[in-house]
Formats: C-alpha cells, structure tokens, sequence
C-alpha cells in the first residue's frame, strides 16, 4: 500500500484505477463532495484539472475514472464523460514515464555507443553526446 497523498484542500483520496506504468487515476475530496480528480506518478499527485490544456467548455473534471497504458485516462466531469489523451512527451523522456531525470540519464548512459536503441532522442542512429545534452536540456 502506498499513501498518495490528498490534493490542496481536500481530506481524502480515492484510487480507481492504476496501469502497467504504476500511474494511478481516483479523486480527491472534502466530505465525500466537491471532488477533484487526480493523476498520481513518480510520488506525485497532480489535479487533472491544472493539467489539461483544451478548454473543456466551463467543464470541472470530478474524476479519473481509468487510465490506460498509452495515459489516456476517462473522467467525469461536470459536462459528462470524457477522454483524456497525453500530448507528446519531451525528447529527453527515453523511459517514457512523462518525466526527463535521473532514470533517463541513467538510461543514456547504459545505452551509450548502441544502435537502435530508445535513449537515441535524436533519432540518428546511435546514442552518444547529443542524446545526453537532450536529456540535459529537458531535464524537469
């Protein structure tokens, strides 16, 4: 069991739904009302409504419903069901985990000098230099 913690003003949170990824999808609330749902990944709990980036018509996100392998994650929101897709991650993410640290520079240097390899961000065709300055570069 892990605790995931409970968004900013909220006193407690539900899981729903966890992928292969260990990126874990619920709701957090205050009462069993008002409820903010959230994405959890690498110890962080995020409200999916400071993330999402299209204008959802006025629309408040309640809850992660379920998240796939790919991160598209179903919630409900105050306009009825939705379906959530990622946009695309930073070069520097070889681990493809929406983060660029350590496991990714990590990643680059175990890989160092192969070919055909996913710590090649540059795509051409062998991780080196310019993959490790990419990583660098996208570092959050």
């Amino acid at each position: 069991m892990i605790d995931l913690g409970v968004l900013p003003g909220k006193d407690q949170s539900i899981a729903l739904d966890v992928n292969d990824l260990d990126q874990v999808v619920g709701y957090s609330s205050s009462g069993g009302t008002l409820l903010r749902a959230f994405l959890w990944q690498n110890g962080v709990l995020y409200d999916l409504n400071d993330l999402v980036i299209t204008d959802l018509g006025g629309a408040t996100i309640g809850a992660a419903i379920a998240i796939n392998n790919d991160g598209w994650i179903v919630v409900g929101t105050t306009a009825g069901r939705m379906l959530l897709k990622p946009v695309g991650s930073a070069p520097g993410d070889v681990d493809n985990d929406c983060t660029v640290g350590i496991q990714d520079f990590l990643m680059v240097l175990t890989e160092w000098g192969k070919t055909n390899s996913p710590a090649d961000t540059n795509d051409d065709g062998l991780v080196g230099i310019l993959d490790f300055l990419q990583v660098l570069k996208d570092w959050s």
